[in-house]
């Protein structure tokens, strides 16, 4: 098989400018149960999975995910800490752009967040929970958990939006299409080099489709 490159952004991962804080604000505190404001509509994409290889699927759903939030490990949202829901939304905000699409995107969240007598970004817990609502049915994110967390201004400040890259070395072991659902599940294998012959992990995703461009990522759970 192929070695497949993922190529993410250029910049390095979110060097920050962290202050902690030991008090939990219950105010800061975002829970989202059963998200089902986008309508679940047997998109037209469920057929085109079907004519995708595995390095299309490869490629498309699991190498950047992996790259930019290689510790997410669970069976249901709701277990996902908020740390690792703050690197789900710096990897969400890129994902599916080309290089154009990205720096148009990227003034846009300059123009938003940037905070020039910092030099850094301060992203309020709002921005980031609207974005999640469109890959989470379910999940808790609490604003004063991530390390990255101002609480002078009570927001999350960083000094870069992005910052992954490298290479992967995946294979699908297992696919399953469940048109009923709408779900799509992948069993990938990591292995360590371009041999395949030594796996580090292995992991089960499934991902739940409610458009065409649009999904749940309902498990990424190792096995």
């Amino acid at each position: 098989m192929k070695k497949i490159y993922f190529l993410g952004l250029l910049f390095l991962l979110a060097i920050l400018i962290c202050s902690c804080t030991s008090s939990i604000s219950k105010d800061e505190t975002v829970k989202i149960e059963s998200n089902n404001d986008i309508a679940n509509n047997s998109p037209s994409i469920m057929k085109d999975i079907e004519l995708l290889s595995d390095e299309e699927l490869l490629f498309r759903y699991v190498g950047d995910i992996e790259l930019a939030c290689p510790d997410l490990n669970f069976e249901s949202s709701s277990d996902i800490a908020s740390e690792e829901l703050f690197d789900f939304f710096l990897f969400s905000l890129w994902e599916g752009l080309s290089l154009k699409e990205r720096d148009e995107q990227y003034q846009d969240y300059y123009d938003k967040w940037f905070n020039a007598e910092t030099n850094s970004f301060h992203i309020p817990s709002d921005d980031i929970t609207e974005q999640l609502n469109k890959y989470f049915k379910d999940y808790s994110f609490d604003l004063t958990k991530v390390s990255c967390y101002n609480p002078s201004i009570k927001k999350i400040e960083v000094l870069m939006l992005d910052g992954w890259g490298g290479d992967l070395f995946p294979k699908i072991q297992e696919k399953h299409i469940d048109h009923k659902n709408n779900r799509l599940k992948l069993i990938v294998s990591f292995f360590m080099d371009d041999q395949y012959t030594e796996i580090m992990k292995t992991k089960s995703y499934i991902f739940e489709f409610y458009s065409d461009k649009g999904y749940y990522l309902i498990q990424d759970k190792k096995i």
